[in-house]
């Protein structure tokens, strides 16, 4: 059975805290009713997977004034909403090893079960990557939708910030947003609108991180090191594994 949990918006910080809290304490409830409460990515084939879709606003300090929102702009979003759209796209594959940093992560992001592959934003579209819920002033933000649950916290949201901010700093334009359901394109009608698609596997994923210096930059090249040998030796692990599914398909050969 799935379950989503909606968490009320705060600062960065103590919304990482809480996240974590959550997390434990859900885990805890379960234990005692002899239950395990899992946050994998994609725990079941041809099942929906669980994301973490995370939700940004940047508000001025002293007036609490959202600097997402234009009354005027598209979608209500202001110049500044904008280009922090435009940096998450910019991102968008390097972004992917840190908040679906887990080989398991890429079996959700596959195409059709609302899951966001494609590198777009919009609205309405679940298939977007970046989508922008209605609301007016306050509630005007962006809702990342790739993020899941194995990702740490904190690096998912310095890594979405830092992308968000770099297009703010460059005034970087966002493509024209899609409504329509990318899933139902053909790579030729993908192409012609410019629309990108996430990493394949983590593998991948971790190549695009290695190659962003922007993110590298943000995070710190001790940690980024230290996260590029870790989690390549996780995906060369899984590579070299014999599993169930290969045994099944190939042992007769």
């Amino acid at each position: 059975m799935e379950l989503g949990i909606g968490i009320d918006g705060s600062d960065a910080f103590r919304m990482v805290d809480t996240l974590y809290l959550v997390k434990f304490l859900t885990k805890l409830m379960a234990a005692k009713k002899d239950l395990i409460a899992s946050f994998m990515p994609k725990p079941f084939h041809g099942q929906f997977g669980a994301g973490l879709h995370t939700h940004v606003a940047l508000m001025e300090n002293d007036s609490a004034r959202n600097l997402f929102y234009d009354p005027d702009g598209n979608y209500g979003l202001s110049k500044i909403g904008l280009h922090f759209v435009a940096g998450i796209l910019a991102h968008a594959k390097a972004l992917a090893a840190i908040t679906n940093p887990s080989v398991n992560s890429y079996k959700r992001l596959v195409p059709g079960w609302e899951a966001p592959v494609y590198i777009s934003w919009g609205r309405f579209n679940r298939s977007a990557l970046v989508r922008v819920p209605p609301g007016k002033e306050r509630k005007t933000r962006l809702e990342y939708r790739p993020t899941d649950g194995s990702c740490n916290f904190y690096i998912a949201f310095a890594g979405i910030l830092a992308a968000g901010l770099d297009g703010i700093r460059k005034k970087i334009n966002p493509p024209t947003p899609v409504e329509e359901d990318v899933y139902k394109m053909s790579a030729k009608e993908r192409a012609k609108k410019g629309i990108d698609v996430l990493p394949a596997n983590l593998g991948a994923a971790l190549n695009e991180f290695s190659r962003d210096n922007c993110l590298q930059d943000a995070l710190g090249q001790t940690f980024c090191q230290k996260f590029l040998e870790l989690k390549t030796r996780e995906w060369t692990d899984f590579s070299v594994t014999v599993h169930e599914w290969e045994r099944k398909r190939y042992l007769d050969v």
